[in-house]
C-alpha cells in the first residue's frame, strides 16, 4: 500500500504540475505555443545554440527525468551547495521552484548566477520527500521546546534509529533511517542533535508526512536569450 501510494503522489505531482502522459505512459508535456515549440526544436537540432556555459554535454534525458524550457528568474541560496532555483514558463503563465545541489551537475556558483534572466534547459526528478515532524523515544519528544502538536494525518514508523552517530557539524542536514522488524525502512534529512545521538540504535517512532520535490539533475544554458 505504501508503495503504490509513492508512486501515485509522484504521478499526480508531476501531472498537475507539467503535463500529462502519452498512450505508452511516457511524460508529455502540456501542449506549448507554436513559439516555444520552435525555440525547443532549435536547442535541440542545433549545437550553435548551446552555451558552454558550463562542462556538461547535451544528452537525453533518462526514463525518470522530466525536461522543462524556461527563464531562470531567481536563484537562492538555501545554504551551500544547495540552492532553490525559480523558473518562470510564460506560455504557462506559471513560475515553479526546483531544488539544485550545485556540485552534483559540476556547475560553478559563478556560472550558475550567470543564468538569472536566461532561458536554459532543465532536467529534474520529481520525487516524494519524507519530512520528519517528531522524533520520540519511549513516547518522549526528543525535540525539547520544539515538540509540536501531534497531528492525525501525520504518518508514523517505529524501528531502530541509526546514521544519528554524531551531532550535525555543518549548514547541512544528515541522513538518519529508521528501519522496523516489517522490512520497511526510511531515511529523513534531519540535522542530528545530541538527543538523537544518545538514542542511536535505539527503538524511535518518527511521525512524518510527505512532500513533493522537484530536484534539478541537468541545466544547459540556451542561445535564447
Amino acid at each position: 500500500m505504501k508503495a503504490y501510494k509513492y508512486f501515485l503522489s509522484v504521478f499526480l505531482f508531476s501531472f498537475v504540475i507539467f503535463g500529462c502522459t502519452d498512450e505508452n505512459g511516457k511524460y508529455k508535456p502540456n501542449q506549448a505555443s507554436e513559439t516555444e515549440s520552435e525555440v525547443i526544436q532549435e536547442v535541440d537540432t542545433s549545437d550553435n545554440t548551446i552555451m558552454s556555459n558550463s562542462d556538461m554535454d547535451e544528452r537525453e534525458p533518462t526514463d525518470d527525468e522530466i525536461r522543462e524550457f524556461g527563464q531562470i528568474i531567481s536563484i537562492e541560496d538555501s545554504g551551500y551547495p544547495m540552492y532553490v532555483v525559480t523558473l518562470d514558463f510564460p506560455e504557462r503563465q506559471m513560475k515553479y521552484s526546483f531544488n539544485l545541489n550545485i556540485e552534483a551537475i559540476s556547475l560553478s556558483d559563478e556560472t550558475l548566477h550567470t543564468l538569472i534572466d536566461k532561458y536554459v534547459i532543465i532536467y529534474y526528478l520529481a520525487e516524494l520527500e519524507n519530512i520528519l515532524n517528531d522524533i520520540q523515544h519511549k513516547g518522549k519528544s526528543l525535540l525539547g521546546e520544539y515538540t509540536p502538536e501531534l497531528d492525525k494525518d501525520w504518518y508514523e514508523i517505529t524501528g531502530e534509529l541509526s546514521g544519528a552517530d554524531e551531532e550535525t557539524p555543518g549548514d547541512l542536514p544528515g541522513l538518519i533511517t529508521v528501519s522496523n522488524n516489517a522490512g520497511e525502512s526510511l531515511t529523513f534529512n534531519e540535522f542530528v542533535t545530541s538527543e538523537m545521538v544518545a538514542v542511536n540504535g535505539k527503538t524511535v517512532t518518527v511521525f512524518y508526512s510527505e512532500k513533493g520535490v522537484s530536484n534539478i539533475t541537468y541545466i544547459l544554458p540556451s542561445e535564447y536569450n
